[in-house]
C-alpha cells in the first residue's frame, strides 16, 4: 500500500511538471510573438527611415483617404499599441481633425490584422531560414535599409518560431481534462470567453499575440469552431482598451479612445447574437482552420470601419458629451498630459522623436511666459511676481533634463536625418536649460535689483530695455515655429536677425561704456545694472539661436 500510495505521489507530481511546462512553453510562445512584432516594428522603422508620421499626414486629407492610409500604417506598424500613440500624438499636434484621425485608428485595426494572416500560414517548419537570412541582414550588414529588412526577416523568423510552441503546446493541453472541462464551460458562456481574450489582449498588448494563440488552439482543436468569434470580439475589444489606455493622457485622446470603443462594442452586439443564431457561419468555403480566425478577425474590423465610417463626427460629439466633456471654463485640467515623453513611444523611436520635439516645445513656452513675465514685473515694479518667475522657471531645468536623458533612450530605427535631429534635441534641450538657468540667476536678480533701488534708468534706457525684451520674445516664438517646421529660410532670416540684435546691443554698451567717466557714483550703479540686463538678454539669445543654427547647417549639408 505504502508503495503504490508513492507510485501515486509521483504520477500526479509528474504530472503537474508536464503540465507547468506545457504553460511555459504556451508562455514563450506569446512572449516570442510579442517580441517579434515589436522587433518588426523596429525593422520597418529603419527600412522606411521613420517616415511614418510625415507620410500619413499627406494621406490624411478626408476620412475615406485617412482609413486607406491607417489601414497601410496598421500592416507596416504590425502594433495596436505602436498605432494608438502614433495616432494620439498626431491628434495632440493639432495638425489633422479629429474625425480624421478617428478614420486613421479604424483603418490601422484592419492593417493590423495582416500579421495574423501570415502567422495563420503552416511556416513554422521554415523558422529557421529566416531567422538565418534575418540574422545575417541584420548583424552584418552597414546599410540601414539592408539592416531594416533583415531585422524583419528575422522577426518573422521569431514569431514563426513562437507558432511551434503554440502548436505543440496547445495540442497537449488539449489532452488535459481540466482544461477540457474549463473550455466546455466558456462554450457555454461566449460572454466569459469574450472577457478572456479581452483580457488576454490587454495584458499582451498584442491582438496579433491574442489571435496567433487562438490560431494554436484552433489549429490543435483546443478551440473549437463555435468560439471563433467570441475570441475575435473579445480580442478586439482588448485592443480598443488598449488603445483607450495609450490615448488616456489628453481630452482629445480620451475622446478618440472612446469613439473606437464604442464603434467595436456597437459592432460586437449586433456579431455575437448572429453567430449564436446560426444566421452567418463561421466556416468559410472550404478554408482551413487556421485561416479562419485571422480571416473574421480582418472582417471585423472592416466591419467597424465601414459601419462607423458615415457618422465619425456624431460619434466624436457624443463622446465629448456624455463621457469626455471640455474641463470648466478657466481650468486647465486634462487639457494637457503631465508630460509628453511618454516611455511607451520609446518602442517606436520615430515617434519617440515626435514627442521629444513636442515636449521641447512646451518649455519654449515655459521660457517665454517667464519673460514675459518679468516685462510686466519691471513695469509694475511687482518685485514678487519677479521672485515668482524665478522659482517657476527653475522646472524647466528639470524638464530639459527628463528630455536629455529620455531622447539618449532612443534605440535605432531612425533614419540619418532623424539622428541629426535627435543631436539637435538634445543640443537645444541643453541651451533651453543654459537660457532658463540666466534668467532664473541672473535676469530675475538684475530686475529685483532694479525695482528696489531709488534710482531709475533714463529715458533712453528704458526703451532700449523695452525693445530688446520684445525682440526677444518675438524671437523665442520663431524658435518655437523653427523646431515645428526647421524652415531653412525662416531659419537664415533668424540669424541674420540674431547679427542685428547683437550690433544693437553692442552700440548700447558701447554708449554706456563711454559715459562711464562722467556720471556719479549713483549714476555708475544706474550704468552697470543696465549694461547687466542687456548683457544677460544677449545671452539668453544666443542659447535660443542654436536651433536656427543646426537648421542652417544641416540644410548646407545636403546642398554639398
Amino acid at each position: 500500500m505504502k508503495f503504490g500510495g508513492l507510485v501515486l505521489k509521483l504520477r500526479i507530481k509528474t504530472h503537474q511538471e508536464s503540465f507547468h511546462m506545457i504553460l511555459i512553453n504556451l508562455g514563450a510562445g506569446v512572449a516570442l510573438i510579442i517580441l517579434g512584432v515589436r522587433f518588426l516594428r523596429k525593422g520597418l522603422d529603419r527600412f522606411l527611415g521613420g517616415h511614418f508620421i510625415d507620410w500619413l499626414r499627406r494621406w490624411t486629407d478626408n476620412r475615406f483617404t485617412s482609413i486607406l492610409a491607417g489601414a497601410a500604417t496598421g500592416a507596416l506598424s504590425a502594433s495596436s499599441t505602436g498605432l494608438s500613440i502614433l495616432t494620439a500624438q498626431m491628434l495632440e499636434a493639432g495638425t489633422i481633425p479629429a474625425t480624421n484621425m478617428l478614420a486613421v485608428l479604424l483603418g490601422g485595426n484592419i492593417g493590423i490584422t495582416f500579421l495574423s494572416h501570415l502567422i495563420s500560414f503552416d511556416l513554422k517548419d521554415y523558422s529557421g531560414i529566416f531567422l538565418f537570412f534575418g540574422t545575417l541582414g541584420f548583424l552584418f550588414c552597414r546599410n540601414q535599409k539592408i539592416r531594416g529588412a533583415g531585422q524583419c526577416v528575422l522577426a518573422l523568423g521569431l514569431i514563426f518560431l513562437a507558432m511551434l510552441f503554440i502548436g505543440t503546446g496547445a495540442a497537449q493541453i488539449g489532452a488535459n481534462r481540466d482544461f477540457k472541462a474549463v473550455l466546455m464551460i466558456l462554450d457555454q458562456y461566449p460572454a466569459l470567453l469574450v472577457l478572456v481574450a479581452l483580457i488576454l489582449a490587454v495584458l499582451m498588448q498584442s491582438s496579433t499575440a491574442a489571435i496567433g494563440l487562438g490560431v494554436g488552439f484552433a489549429t490543435s482543436g483546443v478551440l473549437p469552431s463555435s468560439d471563433f468569434i467570441p475570441w475575435v470580439v473579445g480580442t478586439n475589444m482588448g485592443l480598443a482598451v488598449t488603445s483607450l489606455i495609450v490615448c488616456w493622457t489628453t481630452i482629445e485622446g480620451r475622446r478618440l479612445g472612446f469613439a473606437n470603443l464604442l464603434a467595436k462594442c456597437a459592432v460586437a452586439l449586433l456579431f455575437i447574437p448572429a453567430f449564436s443564431s446560426g444566421a452567418i457561419p463561421v466556416q468559410i468555403a472550404s478554408l482551413p482552420t487556421s485561416h479562419l480566425l485571422p480571416i473574421w478577425h480582418t472582417l471585423f474590423n472592416l466591419i467597424v470601419a465601414i459601419a462607423a465610417l458615415p457618422f465619425l463626427q456624431p460619434l466624436l460629439i457624443g463622446v465629448k458629451y456624455w463621457l469626455v466633456p471640455d474641463p470648466e471654463k478657466g481650468s486647465l485640467l486634462g487639457s494637457q498630459p503631465e508630460t509628453y515623453l511618454d516611455r511607451q513611444a520609446l518602442e517606436s523611436p520615430a515617434i519617440a522623436l515626435a514627442y521629444a520635439t513636442r515636449e521641447s516645445l512646451r518649455v519654449v513656452d515655459d521660457v517665454r511666459n517667464g519673460l514675459q513675465h518679468l516685462v510686466l514685473s519691471e513695469k509694475t515694479a511687482n518685485v514678487t511676481l519677479a521672485r515668482n518667475v524665478q522659482t517657476a522657471i527653475h522646472r524647466v531645468d528639470e524638464v530639459s533634463q527628463d528630455i536629455l536623458f529620455y531622447l539618449g533612450q532612443l534605440g535605432e530605427g531612425l533614419s540619418g536625418y532623424n539622428q541629426s535631429w535627435q543631436l539637435a534635441l538634445i543640443n537645444f534641450s541643453n541651451e533651453l536649460k543654459m537660457a532658463a538657468d540666466i534668467i532664473e540667476g541672473k535676469l530675475c536678480d538684475a530686475i529685483v535689483k532694479q525695482i528696489s533701488s531709488p534710482i531709475n534708468f533714463s529715458a533712453e534706457e528704458t526703451e532700449i530695455i523695452a525693445r530688446l525684451f520684445g525682440s526677444i520674445i518675438r524671437r523665442v516664438d520663431v524658435a518655437a515655429t523653427l523646431v515645428s517646421d526647421r524652415n531653412p529660410v525662416r531659419a537664415e532670416e533668424y540669424l541674420r536677425e540674431k547679427s542685428r540684435m547683437d550690433l544693437i546691443c553692442l552700440r548700447a554698451k558701447q554708449t554706456r561704456f563711454e559715459g562711464l567717466r562722467q556720471t556719479d557714483k549713483q549714476g555708475l550703479w544706474a550704468t552697470l545694472s543696465f549694461l547687466d540686463i542687456v548683457d544677460t538678454l544677449q545671452r539668453i539669445d544666443s542659447h535660443i539661436s542654436s536651433i536656427a543654427e543646426w537648421i542652417v547647417t544641416e540644410n548646407n549639408e545636403d546642398k554639398k
